[in-house]
């Protein structure tokens, strides 16, 4: 899960929201609602799941604009530009997964990592079969954290965990490129926060290397 550098609101949104001032999702205008997750999927998240990491087409079929805070535990954040974060239509992980399978509870958030406010890049390691884990050394608080945030969003799925494993295979491959290079290479391949991690301790891990 990479961290989300949130911009301010396209001006359609937030025209609509002042004049209007709306209680409920669907008072959106189809039009606008495409324009919101067009530009929150290309400026705010470089065309990945917000949750995943995976690469998301621009058409509305294969994502949608996820409430992080659900709408009907949180009615108030319903609005919030802060709150909404593009997520793919995938049920098996991301924002489906957390509020139709997880069934995410009110008390529960406070458990899990925010991608608008938090980078949980810091605190994981990936493992050659591609499984995320908590980074050895974190307290345990963070340890939870790490793993409550994985079952919520079900990052561990096995198609995730497939994919990761085939990038990981890839970059392993490339060690003797310069870290420039391997960027340059697998930017553009999804899965940003297992790169970064990659170029900088992926190349001397035993993780990747077991």
């Amino acid at each position: 899960m990479k961290k989300i550098n949130k911009q301010s609101p396209i001006l359609e949104f937030a025209n609509f929201v002042k004049r209007n001032k709306p209680t409920q999702w669907k008072e959106l205008p189809s039009d606008i609602s495409a324009e919101t997750r067009l530009f929150i999927l290309c400026e705010e998240q470089d065309c990945l799941c917000g949750y995943s990491e995976i690469i998301l087409e621009n058409d509305s079929a294969s994502s949608h604009i996820d409430h992080y805070y659900k709408r009907s535990l949180f009615p108030k954040k319903t609005f919030c530009w802060d709150n909404l974060i593009v997520s793919t239509n995938d049920e098996d992980f991301g924002g489906k997964y957390k509020d139709n399978t997880y069934k995410i509870k009110k008390d529960e958030y406070c458990q899990i990592f925010n991608p608008v406010v938090d980078d949980m890049s810091k605190f994981i390691t990936f493992y050659r079969n591609g499984e995320i884990k908590p980074l050895e050394g974190m307290p345990n608080n963070i340890v939870n954290k790490v793993k409550k945030t994985v079952k919520v969003f079900n990052l561990n799925h096995s198609s995730l965990k497939k994919r990761r494993e085939n990038l990981i295979r890839e970059l392993d491959l490339c060690k003797g490129l310069s870290k420039e290079d391997i960027r340059k290479t697998f930017e553009n391949r999804g899965f940003i926060s297992v790169l970064n991690w990659f170029l900088d301790h992926g190349q001397d891990s035993n993780d990747v290397s077991d």
